[in-house]
């Protein structure tokens, strides 16, 4: 009631599902181009990491998005309904949805876009990167996309660059070496 009064947003309707539902939001993002401009097509799902009988759970997940190097959000976006669509501005431009890691949910991103991105890390907020990095690594491990993948990003991060971030890589790769020797 208290963030409600202050932010005078409907917080208690977005905030319920996230802790009434199992798991979290998993934003699916495709792009489109036609002529010079891209159209985002958003689709959220539940994401668990362990396969579960499918389930209707909506969430109403506020979308803050902008180009990877962004140092403020080109938009936002309340996502209601089970789909919705963006504007995506110019097609060279990749969008990177949750922009500064301030929403509580997983994305997935078309190939294309994934690959812009991962080609781009350097250029993003420290906290971008990481959040890149753990839902690559998350999907990775519910088998939705392959490993390669988040080696990708890998490869695109500097050296000594930032601590969080190195933090995240060389916590996946104890992971996998604790799975490779059981």
């Amino acid at each position: 009631q208290a963030l409600h009064q202050t932010s005078g947003e409907d917080v208690a309707s977005i905030a319920a599902p996230y802790t009434e539902h199992p798991g979290l939001p998993l934003v699916t993002s495709r792009a489109a181009c036609s002529e010079t401009s891209q159209q985002l097509t958003l689709t959220q799902e539940r994401f668990l990491m362990r396969p579960a009988k499918a389930s209707a759970e909506l969430w109403e997940i506020p979308i803050v998005y902008g180009p990877p190097a962004a140092k403020a959000p080109a938009g936002r976006r309340l996502m209601k309904g089970r789909t919705a669509q963006i504007d995506g501005g110019r097609c060279a431009v990749p969008i990177k949805l949750n922009l500064g890691d301030t929403g509580y949910y997983r994305v997935e991103y078309d190939p294309v876009t994934d690959a812009a991105l991962a080609s781009a890390i350097e250029t993003m907020a420290p906290a971008d990167r990481v959040e890149l990095l753990s839902d690559n690594w998350a999907l990775f491990g519910a088998g939705r996309i392959a490993v390669d993948r988040y080696f990708r990003l890998v490869d695109n991060v500097a050296p000594d660059r930032n601590r969080a971030v190195w933090e995240r890589v060389i916590a996946v790769f104890a992971r996998a070496d604790d799975l490779q020797r059981g």
